[in-house]
């Protein structure tokens, strides 16, 4: 039996874990050049440098607890900027599925944060089913770094 393979390129499709897009990259482009200046000033220790908090979702696959990025936030790790807080729990014990649940999701918190120095918040053009509490309330009362449509870059405190 012979299977057919669909050879054309899938466009608008993104798969389950969202897209990047053109506004994603020049507000990444932007939090490089903010980081750029930072290391210029500053001493740069993993404490006291000022993390980015990016958007997760959170999923249990039978007895495995999983934040997964969503969108943008897949790739913001591999540029040169702030070092990201919960990518898939690299960087720190705190960045957990427990945390990210209790912290981010259930209550943001801001005071856990900032004890954390996770000072910023990246929100990708695609966010879909993120998970952060009082999402649309950090919009309107933190403020924009960088904002490209529906990319935005917060200081959280």
């Amino acid at each position: 039996m012979q299977k057919t393979v669909n050879h054309s390129p899938r466009k608008y499709y993104a798969g389950s874990m969202g897209y990047v897009n053109k506004d994603d990259l020049e507000v990444i482009s932007d939090i490089e050049q903010l980081f750029k200046d930072y290391k210029l000033k500053n001493h740069l220790s993993f404490e006291q440098t000022p993390k980015i908090l990016i958007p997760n979702i959170n999923v249990m696959m039978g007895d495995e607890k999983w934040c997964f990025p969503r969108g943008a936030s897949r790739i913001l790790p591999f540029y040169d900027v702030f070092p990201v807080a919960f990518f898939y729990s690299q960087g720190s014990v705190d960045y957990s599925y427990k945390n990210y649940k209790s912290q981010i999701c259930e209550n943001f918190n801001e005071k856990w944060l900032a004890d954390r120095n996770i000072k910023y918040l990246f929100v990708p053009s695609d966010m879909g089913d993120r998970c952060i509490n009082r999402f649309q309330n950090l919009l309107q009362s933190k403020k924009i770094i960088f904002n490209k449509n529906n990319c935005y870059f917060i200081e959280i405190f």
